[in-house]
């Protein structure tokens, strides 16, 4: 149990940094050539999709805060979404090592 622990910690922790870079690169676009960060990208869609009612709520309740709250929840949000895509996707090599498609898949790639 400890084992499968770890693996799934080391595959959350690798989803986890490779998100970070991913935003570290978005960002460093964003300041060398103007190029929007999906972050942005995704807060404008939320904010179009967003019921008037609800927005003005939302406005009025968080006044000047609520843009850079919702920009730092989906920073979060993203951050915490590739260390569960990493997690997860420990779980599918386990599932294909235990099927045996692993090795196939291995052997196909290392013949081309």
């Amino acid at each position: 149990m400890n084992r499968r622990l770890s693996l799934y910690g080391a595959g959350a922790a690798a989803g986890l940094a490779a998100a970070v870079l991913f935003l570290a690169t978005e960002f460093l676009l964003r300041f060398l050539v103007g190029a929007p960060t999906l972050p942005e990208l995704a807060g404008q869609a939320l904010i179009e999709l967003t019921p008037k009612p609800i927005f003005s709520l939302v406005l009025e309740r968080l006044l000047f805060l609520a843009k850079p709250l919702m920009f730092v929840t989906l920073l979060l949000g993203m951050v915490g979404g590739g260390g569960l895509l990493g997690a997860g996707y420990v779980r599918w090599i386990r599932r294909a090592e235990r099927r045996g498609t692993v090795g196939t898949l291995l052997n196909g790639i290392r013949s081309t």
